[in-house]
């Protein structure tokens, strides 16, 4: 392909015509001939494989991989900004757009999407934990005083003889922002697997007081809103916490139930910060992105069901073939 010019010659992943250039994908392009450059190739299928089912999302439009290597082994993590101390965020280069950040967040956003269900989705789980910190133990507004307290927490938590082989994922979310709080207090919700913590539980009670008593539910085991009992945990000892227990019989289905919403709420968290924490004894899902054509998409999918339909894709499960 000839006469066409990238938006930065030295950049050629905003060059405007990479998705139809011949050059770009086998690697021919003039402007692509620097270190860390790979081919690329076509892909509009990508299949995940879980514990308990495949998944199959087939895309409406073809979409560019690198040729001979795994999706993530091209990402550009080259931080856009600084944080100075007042948690003011600098420009690093003169020349990022407002386009070029946004597309930054949206690829680091569906990055971590896609790595937490890849957890969440591979591992049996025990337990759903919600952490708060208290004002007494740490400072709400230092986000790293915060995870410093967590990392504590889970350093000693995996020291311990019982606990060792325990499988943890951690999802951070803000409270909502107040005179106190500018930027919302962090708190975490957690996935314990592989573990028995029933002796650290205690139900977690309406306490004493006037509205509980008109209610006359004094002391009476509090519910969620599916009507699962809430405990509270004596491990925990930097603020308040809820934990409720996962039954083997509907793992997926509560895990998903618990973590999606807090992941879908991930873009508060901020520019820079970790989505996600987890041990490194976790299973991961089996991913494969493929170019296929329209029969043989059709042959793929024939014995799955349609999970969700869009514009942009198609999403098919089957259960219980793995």
């Amino acid at each position: 392909m000839k006469n066409y010019t990238p938006i930065c010659p030295k950049n050629p992943y905003i060059c405007k015509m990479r998705d139809v250039c011949e050059e770009f994908r086998n690697g021919t392009c003039p402007y692509a001939k620097y270190e860390g450059h790979k081919p690329y190739d076509n892909a509009n299928v990508v299949v995940n494989i879980f514990k308990d089912f495949q998944e199959i999302i087939v895309y409406k439009k073809t979409f560019l991989v690198p040729n001979e290597a795994t999706i993530k082994s091209d990402i550009d993590r080259t931080r856009l900004f600084k944080r100075l101390e007042n948690g003011t965020l600098i420009p690093l280069k003169d020349d990022i757009t407002i386009k070029r950040i946004q597309s930054s967040l949206f690829n680091s956003y569906k990055r971590s999407a896609d790595s937490i269900y890849g957890y969440l989705l591979t591992n049996e789980w025990d337990y759903f934990f919600t952490l708060t910190f208290s004002p007494d133990q740490v400072n709400r507004n230092d986000d790293n005083a915060v995870k410093e307290l967590w990392t504590r927490f889970a350093h000693n938590f995996t020291r311990r003889k019982a606990f060792k082989d325990v499988k943890i994922l951690c999802v951070p979310e803000r409270h909502e922002a107040c005179e106190e709080y500018p930027r919302g207090a962090l708190h975490f919700h957690c996935l314990f697997g592989n573990c028995n913590l029933d002796k650290y539980l205690t139900l977690a009670r309406y306490p004493d007081n006037a509205f509980n008593r008109k209610l006359h539910r004094v002391y009476c085991p509090i519910t969620n809103a599916s009507g699962e009992l809430i405990y509270n945990c004596s491990l925990w000892t930097y603020g308040f916490n809820t934990v409720c227990k996962i039954a083997k019989e509907d793992n997926q289905l509560k895990v998903v139930n618990y973590i999606a919403k807090y992941v879908n709420k991930q873009n508060k968290i901020g520019y820079g910060y970790k989505r996600y924490f987890h041990t490194r004894n976790l299973d991961f899902k089996e991913k494969y992105v493929l170019l296929m054509d329209t029969e043989m998409q059709k042959q793929l999918v024939k014995h799955n069901e349609i999970f969700k339909d869009n514009e942009k894709f198609t999403i098919y499960r089957v259960y219980g073939q793995n």
